[in-house]
């Protein structure tokens, strides 16, 4: 299977109908707008907040540009809000709101009041397990969109938006322009096509 046709599948499975001009219109149009959290259209600023953090844990700034300098908080309210399903949309928001009640749960205090090293001890506590619990969240994660809200486990959908917020810190960073330039050097401008020419 071709890399092209795994992120097709890859996106479809996570309940996204990306394609590549939307992801580029999305991209360009976040590059740049203010990170200000009261700018959002799908994520409230409690979300926003929290995702944040959560991409710069993801993709930290280093030699590279990191998740915040390239405003793929902006990137990932724009791709829930115009290409993820309304089923998507709702695992989405039940997860957040699930990865909550437990943040606020174990640290007494609101979301907006965490600190990125709570946040990252958190997410330790959900991706550092061992690996037969991995490949069984993954199993029923793949299987999470033939069911309906309800009927998942609290846990599951916030696995899902986990993995959801990861995929999309990704998926924004490599389609940007400044890595696919910079740090990948893709040559965007490949030349033109002349046929029966002289060697």
């Amino acid at each position: 299977m071709d890399r092209r046709q795994a992120i097709r599948y890859l996106s479809v499975a996570l309940g996204y109908s990306i394609t590549l001009p939307s992801i580029l219109t999305i991209t360009n149009s976040c590059k740049n707008e203010d990170t200000n959290l009261s700018i959002l259209e799908f994520l409230n600023k409690d979300q926003g907040y929290l995702i944040k953090h959560l991409t710069d844990i993801i993709l930290p700034k280093s030699e590279q540009l990191g998740a915040k300098d390239l405003n793929l908080l902006r990137f990932i309210d724009k791709i829930l809000l115009k290409t993820a399903s309304e089923k998507n949309q709702e695992f989405f928001k039940l997860g957040c709101s699930n990865f909550e009640t437990v943040f606020t749960s174990r640290y007494k205090k609101k979301l907006k009041e965490g600190t990125k090293k709570e946040f990252e001890a958190l997410l330790g506590h959900y991706f550092d397990i061992p690996k037969t619990k991995q490949k069984l969240i993954f199993q029923q994660l793949s299987l999470i969109h033939k069911k309906t809200s309800s009927a998942i486990a609290e846990e599951l959908l916030i696995y899902k938006f986990l993995t959801d917020v990861r995929y999309l810190t990704l998926l924004g960073y490599y389609s940007s322009q400044e890595i696919a330039e910079g740090v990948l050097q893709k040559n965007v401008n490949l030349g033109y096509y002349e046929a029966c020419i002289d060697l």
